[in-house]
This record gives structure tokens, sequence and C-alpha cells, in this order.
């Protein structure tokens, strides 16, 4: 059985571009849905579990989600929200089940899970040599394969599933366009070579990718230099 095939994604309520708002804050998307008193429970059982270290898993590392909500008139940085860190399993899920699947976001609009000490930015010292694999999926797999792609992704990297890379690994991103969705891993030196190939095929392995999907590697400082024009690629998984 693949890892994904457990994996269930509510896309029930996907709307399309053109009528869909991007919220200010993606972590209370749901004023059409409110929170039911069997939901209320839960989400206080999950609040006490955190207060207690002897039923909480610890994270090998710790992550920060961000949001950027791609406000034209705002600067970038400024567009950049940090939404919260996670270093068990138990906070993760709960931050997790309150913001908007990937699918709802708004054109332009992007998530980040990058480990606490690392900003999710190329200025960034520990990204400026590094570089992301890309899993790029067209308009019509947002309702259906974006979503999953995105849990999957998140879990490899909370899970420590890259083992003895996983230093390496630096954080993840997801990226709503117009005309294409994107995921992508970020690592630290793409100089590394046999390192960011391993990353690429195990990114391959664990969010089960066939294999007519093309994963491509390009270096941040090759975007960095060309911006608008494609980039160099400079491996395939």
């Amino acid at each position: 059985m693949s890892v994904t095939e457990n994996i269930k994604v509510d896309t029930t309520h996907n709307q399309s571009d053109e009528t869909y708002t991007t919220p200010i804050n993606p972590l209370s998307p749901k004023e059409k849905s409110p929170v039911s008193n069997e939901q209320q429970e839960k989400e206080n059982t999950v609040s006490k579990m955190q207060l207690s270290n002897d039923l909480t898993s610890p994270l090998e590392d710790s992550w920060s989600f961000w949001y950027f909500k791609n406000d034209r008139q705002c600067k970038w940085q400024d567009n950049l929200i940090q939404l919260a860190t996670v270093s068990t399993v138990e906070y993760f899920w709960s931050v997790y089940n309150h913001i908007q699947v990937a699918s709802r976001l708004g054109q332009g609009c992007d998530y980040f899970l990058f480990k606490t000490h690392i900003q999710p930015m190329w200025e960034d010292r520990i990204n400026r040599s590094g570089g992301r694999w890309s899993l790029n999926l067209n308009k019509s797999q947002r309702a259906t394969e974006l979503d999953k792609y995105w849990l999957v992704t998140l879990l490899s990297l909370i899970g420590d599933q890259y083992t003895e890379d996983a230093e390496h690994v630096n954080g993840c991103v997801v990226s709503i366009r117009s005309k294409a969705d994107r995921i992508s891993i970020w690592t630290k030196d793409w100089k590394n070579t046999e390192v960011t190939k391993r990353i690429g095929s195990r990114f391959r392995e664990v969010a089960d990718i066939p294999r007519n999907i093309p994963l491509i590697f390009e270096s941040h400082e090759d975007q960095e230099s060309k911006r608008d024009a494609t980039s160099k690629i400079l491996f395939q998984a």
C-alpha cells in the first residue's frame, strides 16, 4: 500500500479562483462552518494533551508554518506571515486542521513549512547556497491531487523521512498560481550533488509521485538572477 492511499483530503468545499476570496489570516478560514460541540471537545482535548509532556510526541526538529497573502499593495516581506511553530505531532495536527487546505488559497498565495531557525526566503544565509526540488501540477489537478501531495510532503519533513540527509532539507513550499501549482522542497547546498539527488529520489518515494510526473531541481541563485525568465534545470529525479 502506498504512502498516499491512506490519506483522505476534504475537497468538497473547493471553489473556483473567480469566486474564492483569500482570507486575511488562513488560521480562521471556517466562518461559514461554526465549530460543533463535538469538534470543540476534540480541540480542547488536543490542547490539554499539549500541556503534558507525557502525552505528546516530540518532533526531531521544530518547524514554523508561514503564509504569503499576495497583497500587491504591500512589500513582499510584509505579506509574509508566521502562523505558528510546532514541535510535537499533536500541535502539528492542531495547526494543520485549523488552516485552509492549500487548494482553497487564492492565486499568488503560498504556504511554507520551514525549520524554525530558517526564514522562508532566498536571502536567509542557510538557503543562499541551496535550491529546490519542484513538483508541478496543472490546474486540473488542484482539486484532486494538490492537497494530498502537500500533506504527504509536510509529513515527510516533520517525520524525518530524509534520514541522514534531513539536515540538508530546510523546508517546503506550496504555491498557488494561475496556470499551475507547485510543491517544492528547499535544500541547503545544491553543489553537494550526491545529497541533492538523494533528496529528490526520496521526495518521489515518500510522496509516491508517479514516474510520468517530472521532478526538477533548480538553484536559488539561478532563479534569483533570472527572475522572470526560465531558470536552468540542474537535476531531475
